[in-house]
Formats: C-alpha cells, structure tokens, sequence
C-alpha cells in the first residue's frame, strides 16, 4: 500500500512511483496506488484533509489489501508519506521507506518556507515563526497551490521516526543522494 508524498513531490514523482508499482505488479507483488482524501482523483478537496482521514484511508486500503490477497501486507512510504508509519504500524506486516522524511517538523518548516519565498516576491515579510502561529490560531494557510489545514500541518510536524520501531522490527529503507 502506497503512501504517497505531499503537494508537488506527488505530482512529479507519480510518473515514477506508477512505474515501480507495475514493475513490482510484473514481479509477483500486489500494489495498492490510491490518491488520499482531497489528492489527486480521491474525493474531496485539500483543503478538507486532515492527518487522521488520511490514517483511515491508509488503514482501509490495508484492510482492504490483507482481505483480498490474504498475504503480508507492506507499507510503501514515500517522503513525506514515511510519518504515518508509527501511526499505522499494527495495520502492516512491512515497512519500505523511499527517501523518508524523518522528522516532521523539518517537512512542515520546508513547507513553510515555500510561502516565506512567495510572500517575499509579493513585498511581504513572511516568517516561518509568523506562518506557524497562524496555524497554531487555527488559521489555513495557501502555500504552493495547495490550502494547508493547520490540524494536518501540525499533525504531520508531530510525527518522527526518530523512536519509531518497525513491524517485524526491520524496514527496507532505500536513498539515494550525490
């Protein structure tokens, strides 16, 4: 079951990723590829997600994936899409992180100074430190094209992998990098 990454990453890695799922499908593996609530052809707007429908559409999918194989099921987590596996951990059999993002609170900042950029090219002075407290005031924020809930920006700071332990206690961590 894919989680996929967020915003952009997703649409210039779609490409990719459906390419992996049907060399894995050629090979013998079963892949699940769905668009999270709001995302892509799924439901809904982005701007209506939030971190726990997400849980709930990657559970289902898990679910949903087990009932139909009746085989391990694993989790591809892509980017971003790596901080739902402690939440998710007791619904998969196996981790496969791709370029994981570690630690939410630096995807949440890089996303931040998206709009920091943007904001400044419009004469504004923007700050991360100013952007997260009106998210923390219950504010959404557009960044990117995308309109950002503060429950799934500060839910998804939440979350690291730093103390998170895999199913099974392995994972098949993949990156590549200069």
């Amino acid at each position: 079951v894919l989680a996929p990454p967020f915003g952009d990453e997703m649409n210039k890695s779609r490409r990719t990723l459906s390419s992996a799922a049907r060399t894995f499908a050629a090979r013998g593996t079963a892949v699940l590829c769905m668009d999270l609530f709001g995302c892509g052809d799924s439901e809904g707007d982005f701007r209506e997600a939030t971190w726990s429908r997400w849980c709930d559409d990657l559970r289902i999918a898990a679910h949903r994936a087990r009932d139909l194989m009746n085989v391990p099921v694993a989790l591809w987590a892509v980017r971003a899409g790596a901080l739902f596996a402690p939440d998710l951990q007791e619904h998969f059999d196996r981790t496969i992180l791709w370029q994981p993002v570690i630690q939410g609170e630096s995807y949440v900042t890089q996303v931040l100074r998206i709009k920091v950029a943007a904001d400044g090219f419009l004469g504004l002075s923007t700050t991360t430190k100013s952007l997260r407290l009106q998210l923390e005031q219950g504010d959404s924020l557009e960044i990117g094209g995308y309109e950002w809930r503060p429950d799934l920006l500060l839910a998804m700071a939440r979350r690291s992998l730093n103390h998170w332990t895999p199913p099974g206690g392995e994972v098949l961590w993949l990156e590549t990098g200069a």
